[in-house]
């Protein structure tokens, strides 16, 4: 899951692998170790909720979809997920990644 962070803006990208596993976990998390003693822990949560919302939880970056909203993208093949965000959030984007080329990263010489 990749995670892109701008000026009043989150968005989250999804492989097909991951998409799966959202469905059938109900959630999926990830990490960035910073250093030795801390990390970014950041999670994308399936709820029963009336909006896309995002919160700061000590080290864990929390975004929870409404459930309906989910269901619908998760099998429709959709490229983005449609669901309102929480009235006074950052706009927040929950796409599946098309972009192939991740899987060929490059190395620096």
């Amino acid at each position: 899951m990749k995670l892109r962070i701008q000026p009043q803006c989150m968005r989250l990208r999804l492989s097909e692998d991951e998409i799966l596993k959202l469905r059938e976990e109900r959630s999926l998390e990830e990490s960035l170790s910073l250093s030795p003693a801390n990390a970014l822990r950041y999670r994308l949560e399936i709820a029963d909720a009336p909006y896309v919302s995002g919160s700061l939880e000590g080290d864990l970056l929390r975004v929870v979809v409404p459930s309906a909203a989910s269901d619908v993208w998760i099998t429709s093949g959709a490229t983005e997920l449609d669901a309102p965000v929480a009235p006074g959030s950052v706009a927040i984007i929950i796409e599946r990644d098309l972009d192939r080329t991740h899987k060929h990263r490059r190395t620096r010489p």
